[in-house]
């Protein structure tokens, strides 16, 4: 009987069946096959349980690969190896009714080896995993679906939702721009002494009074002082060399590639967003080039380290040189909070300098291979200089000062192997190089040039600057930090101009209705302590449930700062299920009362309403063969039928039966851009036109009949 491998994504299929041979097959469950509802709470706010249901895709995927699950001899759950993963397998164990103790496997990169390995040491879902991912998902579903309705009847601007999350995202970018709208820019002059390759500058700092306190603050503000003094310093232009200090310093090499770290790096280097190189990076993955992407893990396991050095050993024999590779190995200590044992992110086989891709997937694969290697190189020794040179003219009673800083590169180490691999946008280099001076010489510059400047005010968060700040104030994962970008952007709370965020009016009036409303999301220490919580519950120190109802319960009292906003909406009577607040909400589809903790639906008179069970009709949808559903309309109103999942709808006939000829169906044309099947679909004037699903929702052209 054949053995049955699952992993989340279709792309590995293929590698992975190649190394594991006959009598095994790879299928995919493509992401999550099971979630909360769409369109209701789905959690039990007594008992903090969740009801899930497959999702569409799920559902796909389930329906297709239950005989194949039921035909195998032994089943492999290969989903990745964070808590998404173990949570991906756990989901896949429960829809079909695997044994508890079933077989899962982790592996950090696609190679024979490490498949095989792992296959030869299965072990059982890790549950603490599981309920850690679950109570994250669940704390996020309740602020959630709590908290942005009621922010939607403060009437907006639009529409809008809350996040624990996003909504700190949020604030850093706002508040980044209230630092930068308040600033008041100050003009300011300083003096170069220009001297052949090389400057030394006068700011002023050195000459601060001596009652001014922070000495590093003071700049020159006299623009006619500037003058006189630039004219009095080309007259008198003789400096005397007052001090030199001077010091080789050892520049330690980088540790290797964390998610966020690359995302930086990603940035700078290749001017692409966290989501672009979270993409490409998937695809290195799934090509069996890199290790798992999702990490905030500095660690390399000893044989990738044997293999860096080995590397790098016959590399600096072909270059004649004896100072690349360090005595011993080196190590690096992660970040507090780090969670999974995972490695970093590496090549899989690091002698694989040039691999078969292109574009810029093949950039960020230079970038990750450059990084590796040079976190096993030798530190670079550098030789810095700092001149203080003085003048005879004096301002505060001291002599005019005037600073001179250099570097020049002795032993450059890593920096030989990686030398512009930079992750923070603000690294700048002073590399000037200073001729050799004596303490008490006498050097005259060619000139004297004066030069303004502005104060400038704090510079906006690009992306990764962004994702870098939430991974300082311990918010957010490696799994979330390119979706947290691509949510408030794509909600329009927040704008990219220029590579930069920018809050939007809207991201602004969201900004001010959550921080009036005090919520405790949306503090940095909060969710600091959140995640250190989740990290309780994987590690078996903390139990889920009570964790909830204690998250809950802080919230449930929040909402009254929000409520008192909106205490036109409330309706006198409480929620029948929970006891919270009961107010009147605008719907897509008209006003409903729902109560603003559990969302349980009531009438006018305080009891829930049961929904409506669903009249599905005999008839299927041309499409995907779906049962048409009869919509529950008012007996004055047009009658009309839908398809849930293809979403879209149809009128009826005279006699209130669906009209079966104004149902969409599939086109013998195919789409240009997807080669699909186009769908025959008709207008308000009942005109038949194609249309490709994939595309954008306009009419394509006229069909032919």
């Amino acid at each position: 009987m054949t053995k049955l491998v699952f992993v989340e994504s279709p792309g590995k299929i293929k590698k992975i069946e190649s190394y594991l041979g006959e009598g095994w097959k790879v299928r995919s469950s493509v992401g999550h096959i099971r979630d909360l509802p769409q369109k209701k709470l789905g959690v039990d706010t007594q008992t903090m349980s969740p009801h899930y249901e497959l999702t569409e895709r799920g559902a796909e995927v389930v329906g297709k690969l239950r005989s194949e699950v039921a035909k195998a001899s032994e089943v492999y759950l290969a989903t990745d190896l964070d808590r998404e993963g173990e949570a991906i397998a756990w989901h896949l164990q429960q829809v079909f009714n695997l044994p508890a103790n079933c077989k899962r496997i982790v592996f950090n990169e696609i190679t024979a080896t490490a498949i095989k390995k792992a296959i030869s040491q299965p072990r059982e879902i890790d549950l603490d995993l599981v309920h850690a991912q679950e109570a994250r998902r669940i704390l996020d579903r309740l602020v959630g679906y709590t908290v942005s309705p009621m922010l939607n009847k403060l009437n907006l601007s639009g529409a809008v939702s809350a996040g624990r999350v996003q909504s700190i995202a949020l604030k850093l970018v706002v508040e980044r721009q209230m630092l930068i709208d308040a600033h008041q820019s100050e003009l300011y002059f300083y003096i170069d002494a220009k001297f052949e390759g090389w400057k030394a500058t006068f700011t002023g700092e050195l000459n601060a009074p001596e009652d001014y306190k922070d000495t590093k603050a003071y700049r020159m503000t006299d623009k006619g002082l500037c003058v006189r003094l630039t004219g009095a310093l080309n007259q008198n232009p003789e400096l005397k060399v007052a001090n030199i200090d001077q010091k080789v310093r050892k520049k330690a090499a980088p540790a290797p590639f964390t998610t966020s770290v690359l995302q930086q790096a990603a940035s700078v280097a290749l001017k692409i967003s966290p989501d672009e190189t979270m993409k490409l990076a998937q695809t290195l993955y799934e090509k069996g080039l890199i290790t798992y992407m999702r990490t905030d893990s500095v660690f390399l396991s000893e044989d990738s380290v044997n293999s860096i050095r080995s590397w790098i050993s016959k590399f600096q024999d072909k270059k004649g040189v004896d100072w690349l590779l360090p005595d011993r190995p080196n190590q690096f200590k992660g970040a507090s909070g780090a969670q999974e044992a995972h490695e970093a992110i590496r090549p899989s086989d690091i002698f694989d300098i040039n691999p078969d891709i292109d574009g810029q997937a093949k950039a960020l694969y230079q970038l990750i291979w450059k990084r590796t290697v040079a976190s096993q190189c030798a530190a670079a020794e550098i030789d810095q200089v700092k001149v203080k040179l003085i003048s005879r003219l004096k301002i505060n009673e001291k002599n005019v000062t005037f600073e001179a800083k250099g570097e020049t590169i002795l032993i450059p180490g890593w920096l030989f192997i990686s030398g512009q691999d930079k992750s923070d946008e603000s690294e700048g280099d002073d590399n000037q190089k200073l001729p050799n001076m004596d303490v008490g010489s006498i050097i005259k510059p060619i000139q004297y040039d004066l030069e303004e400047k502005r104060t400038k005010p704090p510079k906006r968060y690009t992306e990764a600057a962004l994702v870098k700040e939430l991974e300082n104030k311990g918010v957010g994962r490696p799994s979330t930090y390119a979706s947290i970008m691509k949510t408030i952007i794509s909600r329009k709370y927040v704008k990219v101009e220029s590579r930069l965020l920018a809050p939007t009016a809207l991201g602004v009036e969201l900004y001010k209705a959550i921080n009036n409303s005090n919520f405790s999301f949306f503090d940095y220490g909060y969710t600091q302590q959140v995640e250190s919580k989740l990290d309780s519950i994987a590690s078996n120190n903390l139990q889920s449930k009570q964790f909830l109802l204690n998250e809950f319960s802080i919230l449930a009292n929040e909402m009254r700062a929000l409520s008192s906003q909106t205490d036109q909406h409330r309706e006198n009577f409480k929620c029948c299920k929970c006891g919270g607040d009961v107010y009147t909400v605008n719907g897509k589809y008209g006003a409903y009362l729902a109560c603003c903790l559990c969302m349980q639906k009531h009438d006018k008179e305080g009891n829930a309403v049961v929904p409506k069970p669903k009249n599905y009709i005999a008839t299927k949808c041309n499409v995907c063969s779906s049962a048409m559903l009869e919509l529950n309309t008012k007996p004055d109103n047009p009658k009309y039928f839908k398809c849930e999942k293809c979403d879209y709808l149809v009128g009826a006939t005279s006699d209130g039966c669906i009209d079966v000829a104004k149902m969409p169906r599939v086109s013998t044309e195919t789409c240009e851009t997807h080669k699909k099947p186009l769908l025959i679909k008709f207008n308000a004037k009942g005109e038949e036109y194609s249309v490709c699903p994939k595309c954008k929702p306009k009419p394509s052209r006229k069909s032919k009949k």
